[in-house]
């Protein structure tokens, strides 16, 4: 994405054009590990020496990026008191556990020949730590299911499924169980 401020083009002759003034330029970066985008930093270079490139943080939206990756890799930006209640940060090993299930996730769609942007969860920080995956709502009419990874690694992942007759909590250790939840919730079994 380039975000371009202040922008002012003047032409000397038709094929030649310069800029009167500053530009800036927010280009963001993969990072090499789980964390936020950041844009490229070039201070005081300039292409052509009339384009300077300037360094913007890009923070990431919350409320309205819905998009269940995104949510789970800006979990690490999340520094302590992130909830104003003094929520703790989240950990790589935490967030790379909630990282795999969410591949076994998406692997269970794709398999299925499902769109995985449509029947993906929400993901959500909890307060006491867990990372939350979600099904309820339009697209789950009849079937809600949420799936905790707890904070401790050697804790079960826990889950929460409910319909209209009847709730059932458990915990599994063994990530593969993520299936037959998927399948009650998609009325498979």
């Amino acid at each position: 994405m380039f975000v371009v401020r202040n922008l002012s083009i003047t032409a000397n002759t038709p094929k030649l054009a310069s800029v009167s003034q500053d530009v800036a330029i927010t280009v963001p970066v993969r990072p090499s590990f789980i964390g936020g985008d950041t844009a490229v930093s070039k201070s005081n270079t300039t292409a052509n020496n009339n384009f300077p490139i300037q360094v913007h943080q890009t923070q990431f939206d919350w409320i309205s990026n819905t998009n269940a990756f995104q949510r789970l890799k800006h979990l690490i930006t999340l520094k302590d008191n992130w909830d104003g209640y003094g929520a703790t940060e989240f950990n790589k090993q935490h967030i790379n556990k909630a990282l795999e299930l969410f591949a076994i996730i998406q692997s269970y769609f794709n398999a299925k020949n499902l769109s995985f942007s449509h029947f993906s969860p929400f993901i959500a920080p909890c307060s006491d730590g867990a990372i939350l995956f979600e099904w309820r709502g339009k697209k789950f009419p009849d079937r809600e299911l949420e799936i905790f990874v707890t904070t401790k690694l050697t804790e079960p992942i826990e889950y929460l499924k409910s319909n209209q007759d009847c709730e059932e909590e458990g915990s599994f250790e063994d990530i593969g169980f993520v299936i037959p939840l998927l399948e009650w919730l998609m009325g498979s079994n």
